[in-house]
């Protein structure tokens, strides 16, 4: 069975930072900033004109608490949220003992955690200092037990120089974890103009290895999906495409090569 086409047509990414972000990770660098709305700019009726139902809210990190400032925007999401979309939120190390955690987390509708335990991955790549593993899954652990069916883990492969290193890890840790019922891969990707643009891509091979194993140990009650950040030009991306449904994962957001199901079925971010 071939996997199923996600289409992203009605999902829109909003910044909270514009374009710009103090952290500035090695493989980012802010770039990927400059390819969503800055939300000072967002026209939520245009929007809805627009045939737009969900919104992916993220933006750059705090270089000292690791987040994006959702917090100091509560209001103008709200507003967002009246209009009827639906929002889906990349927050990183979300402040869990702010006071307006709780309305965050009434607000959110999905929340996208990377999720990466690799020490060179948190401290060189992301720019996080001293933050752990440990760190990381208890930010995760409070965000599940205030809504874990909001949650969707993405992993991020490959992201340790191309090396695929915490990303069997970061499986095992989630089988804890009852009520997700997605997972999302995304896969390194060289952008030009950052500090790892000529770091090697994982290995296709590996891929389908971590792949095999996702799908193995998890479908079909919780959803494998290759997410849209990766790679989508040249025949690297043709063969990842091409692994991913080998693999029997159940979706591939916005495919390029002919290895999906013909007619799609969702035209909003895989996070819904």
């Amino acid at each position: 069975m071939k996997p199923h086409k996600i289409i992203t047509s009605a999902t829109r990414s909003i910044s909270l930072t514009g374009h710009t972000c103090e952290l500035s990770c090695m493989h980012c660098g802010g770039k990927f900033l400059k390819g969503m709305i800055p939300i000072e700019k967002v026209d939520p009726c245009a929007l809805k004109r627009a045939g737009i139902k969900t919104l992916l809210i993220s933006g750059g990190m705090n270089a000292k608490t690791y987040n994006v400032p959702v917090y100091e925007h509560l209001q103008c999401l709200k507003t967002l949220k009246d209009h009827g979309f639906k929002l889906n939120f990349h927050t990183g190390l979300l402040d869990i003992c702010n006071s307006k955690f709780d309305e965050f987390m009434a607000l959110a509708d999905r929340i996208s955690f990377d999720l990466n335990f690799s020490k060179d991955v948190l401290q060189k790549v992301y720019g996080m200092n001293k933050v752990t593993e440990k760190k990381v899954k208890h930010v995760f652990e409070a965000i599940y037990q205030k809504g874990g069916d909001k949650l969707v883990p993405h992993i991020c492969a490959g992201l340790d120089f191309g090396k695929i290193s915490s990303e069997y890890r970061v499986l095992d840790y989630l089988s804890s974890f009852n009520k997700i019922s997605k997972i999302v891969f995304i896969v390194f990707v060289r952008k030009k103009g950052t500090e790892m643009e000529n770091s090697p891509l994982p290995a296709i091979d590996e891929l389908k290895k971590l792949f095999d194993c996702a799908v193995k140990q998890y479908m079909p009650n919780v959803k494998i999906i290759l997410g849209c950040m990766r790679s989508f030009r040249g025949e690297y991306a043709k063969n990842l495409e091409q692994i991913a449904a080998e693999s029997g994962i159940y979706g591939i957001v916005n495919p390029r090569y002919n290895v999906t199901a013909e007619k799609e079925i969702s035209d909003v971010c895989c996070a819904f």
